[in-house]
């Protein structure tokens, strides 16, 4: 019965963090979309959150936010998005 417990406390609380795109391939003048996500934990923990320096890129939108919530078995699961479009350029100089 603890075991079962604790295990379901300590679940409650894993932050997981994810980072994705929506291309795989992006060719030079071409936009493209960077996802951060964080499922679950406190979101207090994430107002130091600092997106990257995109070097080589022009953010065109963006760290834009979007939360969510989901209970589950009386389990609050908390996510957020931070999208961010980006234009892959490459400075060609004569």
């Amino acid at each position: 019965m603890f075991l079962a417990l604790f295990l379901l406390v300590g679940t409650a609380f894993a932050q997981k963090f994810e980072v994705s795109v929506d291309k795989t391939t992006v060719q030079q003048n071409e936009r493209f979309q960077v996802y951060f996500t964080f499922d679950g934990g406190d979101r207090a923990s994430l107002k130091g959150y600092r997106p990257p320096s995109f070097k080589n890129f022009s953010v065109l939108s963006g760290p834009n936010q979007s939360s969510s919530m989901s209970i589950i078995m009386e389990v609050y699961l908390p996510q957020l998005l931070i999208p961010t479009i980006l234009l892959h350029q490459i400075k060609v100089s004569l």
